[in-house]
């Protein structure tokens, strides 16, 4: 078998010092590195899986064709015991072009925050889950969005957040923290009151 040919790293010029000085995005080459998104979102859905599988304690992969039409959220588990007592439809966005101001203002609804949401709630509905977006940013860290009712049902004491419509935006590595078969009790009577 012959071995892998190694991926060409592609290069676009910085705009932002256009190599006269040192800045922050390339060192002062001259030089940023192209990122395609699919990549990292591809990438995004890997390390959160990796991280509901630690918290959940079985295998949690990204969802065969993630992005097609035959699939509910873009993470599931690999036990088909746990796909069905799985809380959550959880959908996965890595994107640059998303502020909170949007979701004051009521802007970016067809590519923003409110889109994605959209996208999950469809999904949610689907599967008869609970709906659960997942989203960040280079430089930020990664928040979780849900309805007010589940955010209260899941988390005892609750973290910080804040309130939007009737969702709330918090940040999701506190969902974490929250022992996995306490959270799937919770919900699991949530959902059938």
């Amino acid at each position: 078998m012959a071995p892998k040919k190694a991926k060409k790293i592609q290069y676009k010029k910085c705009n932002g010092c256009k190599g006269n000085k040192i800045c922050g995005d390339c060192k002062g080459t001259g030089q940023i590195r192209v990122v395609h998104s699919r990549n990292k979102g591809s990438s995004f859905e890997r390390s959160v899986a990796q991280e509901i599988s630690k918290w959940t304690g079985s295998v949690v992969t990204r969802t065969p064709m993630s992005g097609g039409y035959n699939k509910f959220g873009d993470i599931t588990p690999k036990d088909p015991a746990l796909m069905i007592s799985f809380p959550y439809c959880i959908e996965l966005k890595n994107r640059e072009a998303w502020d909170f101001s949007e979701l004051l203002k009521g802007t970016n609804i067809k590519t923003g925050i409110l889109s994605w949401w959209q996208q999950v709630l469809g999904d949610a509905g689907k599967s008869k889950k609970h709906p659960l977006l997942i989203f960040t940013k280079n430089l930020e860290p990664n928040y979780g969005l849900t309805f007010s009712k589940i955010f209260e049902a899941t988390f005892e004491v609750l973290p910080v957040h804040f309130k939007i419509y009737d969702l709330r935006i918090f940040l999701f590595e506190e969902l974490l923290k929250v022992p996995y078969n306490q959270v799937e009790m919770r919900l699991s009577k949530s959902h059938s009151n």
